[in-house]
């Protein structure tokens, strides 16, 4: 699923309605086969406070696979390895994401990157064919 992205460096897109002073910072993405992807990033907040990274893959279907950090101090680097659990045809741009958020699942700030272009190759959830 992943190979036709093997040593490729995506770029990042912001989302602009970041929450100073939360913010992912210094993200990578690493292809390690054709299932597994390993995210790194600094996730920051105000100082001295505890914050919770989020990375996830989907496509137009929705969500392939995801993880999350648990809670980190503030500014720390964080590491996330995510394996796509089955094969799947790909339907769309398959997407690379991260955010952070405090408190769970209250975001704060997302960053995303297309890993493979795609063209939607079947109609997604809910259109007919």
């Amino acid at each position: 699923m992943l190979e036709k992205c093997l040593g490729s460096q995506p770029k990042f897109r912001e989302n602009p309605d970041r929450i100073p002073p939360f913010a992912v910072s210094d993200p990578a993405v690493e292809i390690l086969d054709a299932m597994s992807v390993r995210f790194t990033a600094r996730f920051d907040g105000p100082a001295g406070s505890e914050v919770i990274g989020r990375a996830w893959i989907s496509d137009a279907d929705g969500t392939l696979v995801d993880g999350e950090t648990g809670p980190i101090g503030a500014g720390h680097e964080a590491e996330m390895r995510l394996t796509i659990p089955e094969s799947k045809v790909q339907n769309g741009d398959l997407i690379a994401c991260m955010r952070v958020e405090w408190p769970l699942f209250q975001t704060k700030h997302v960053i995303a990157c297309t890993l493979v272009r795609g063209e939607i190759v079947h109609p997604p959830k809910g259109e007919p064919c």
